[in-house]
């Protein structure tokens, strides 16, 4: 990003309609608006005491070495059955026909979907008795909590070098980091194998418990597996309370034994990639996509959001198809600095920038929210004519706005080659 030229500074107040946005955006992630499955969005960084509610513990495009995902269990519609018959009682007293409708609901915990990451390209098969839908949209780090809320499965994605991969222990020290958190930690077993799903990807499988009861959680168990598959590290956990490992063991099994994923996947950890566009993020914090003008983004229209600690709006990305006849910068930099109630808003500063070689014009001004917390802001906007595309970029940030969006406005690319 080049700092053209700018005018005199002006104070101007205004509201900040982009933080009611960036609100609404964070409900959306709390609530739903995934493009995988239209899942709802509980954010699993690592499994903690803090991802099981307290309760009685008796409540408590191209695939790998050759294997093809059937593109009919790919989408996240598709179903199959796990078994023919079902369990227990109901298979040797099948209700009668009165009782069709509720047999057929009971058949439930016997339907297997495959998940499919629309990021990555990875997948998993999931019992829908225990697992059915993802609970996370976040682009880097997706969670699958059980219905009884009493185990989980989470996958995060780290990049690496394909041709000089890190080592197993390398990997299992940046797991470690995120994942234990006191010294009773028990490794059960550690195997180096492959991928069970390819047979040829280098993996690592181990089991473990901790005793998190110290600090208010449960004893946990759980299998992790580590894999390298071209450019991306999958760490994936799943497990639970240790009460109810054993119940969810063969669900939790049919998800490691049956994750696939791609040599070439489409985009990349820390590049956001999927629109035909780059942007480049920081991927060590919550990052996710959400739809604009229709409920999941696309090609088309979409919004892209990072957030800090603490779930407040760091970056916000807003693209949209529009004739570049109809595109005026000023005026959708005017709708991102839109009154608000209750927050006061000063543009300090206003001009011409460029990025990726292309005229773009960016604006600064300060903030006071309702609480009386001060912000700045920085909104950049420009037109892409190869693609028919424009694009809003916003930082916040109490000092300096501006920093937070150099390496997101110096990586930006209209296209991706």
């Amino acid at each position: 990003m080049v700092l053209l030229s700018a005018a005199d500074p002006r104070r101007l107040p205004r509201g900040l309609g982009v933080v009611l946005f960036a609100l609404a955006a964070l409900a959306l992630l709390a609530c739903g608006g995934n493009p995988n499955e239209d899942v709802d969005s509980n954010e699993f960084s690592r499994p903690s005491a803090a991802a099981f509610p307290a309760q009685p513990r008796d409540n408590a495009e191209d695939t790998q070495a050759g294997d093809e995902i059937d593109d009919s269990a790919s989408e996240g519609d598709a179903s199959e059955q796990a078994s023919d018959e079902p369990d227990g009682a109901a298979a040797d007293d099948p209700p009668p026909v009165t009782e069709a409708v509720d047999y057929e609901i009971d058949l439930a915990d016997d339907i297997v979907r495959r998940y499919l990451n629309a990021a990555y390209g990875y997948s998993l098969e999931l019992v829908c008795g225990s697992f059915c839908d993802a609970t996370s949209n976040a682009l880097d780090r997706v969670g699958f909590l059980s219905e009884d809320r009493t185990a989980l499965i989470n996958i995060e994605v780290l990049r690496v070098d394909p041709d000089v991969p890190p080592s197993f222990e390398e990997l299992e020290v940046i797991w470690a980091a995120r994942n234990i958190d006191n010294g009773s930690f028990t490794v059960l077993e550690r195997e180096v194998s492959t991928l069970p799903a390819d047979g040829v990807s280098p993996a690592v499988l181990f089991e473990w418990t901790i005793d998190r009861r110290a600090t208010g959680g449960f004893v946990e168990h759980y299998r992790t597996l580590i894999a390298i598959v071209g450019p991306i590290a999958y760490l994936i956990n799943a497990g639970g309370i240790d009460e109810n490992f054993l119940d969810h063991k063969p669900s939790l099994d049919r998800a490691l034994e049956t994750f696939l994923a791609r040599q070439t996947p489409t985009s990349l950890p820390g590049v956001f990639s999927r629109w035909e566009f780059s942007l480049p993020y920081d991927a060590t914090v919550f990052s996710g996509e959400l739809g604009n003008r229709t409920p999941t983004p696309s090609f088309d229209s979409g919004v892209f959001i990072q957030q800090a600690d603490g779930g407040r709006v760091k970056i916000l990305l807003i693209w949209d198809s529009i004739s570049q006849a109809l595109f005026d910068p000023d005026v959708a930099i005017d709708d991102a600095l839109a009154p608000t109630t209750g927050v006061q808003v000063d543009e300090l500063q206003r001009g011409d920038a460029s990025v990726d070689g292309v005229q773009a014009r960016f604006a600064i001004a300060s903030s006071v929210d309702q609480a009386g917390t001060p912000s700045q802001i920085a909104v950049y906007a420009w037109y892409c004519g190869d693609s028919g595309r424009s694009f809003v970029l916003q930082s916040f940030d109490e000092a300096d706005p501006l920093a937070v969006l150099d390496e997101a406005l110096d990586g930006f690319r209209c296209s991706v080659q």
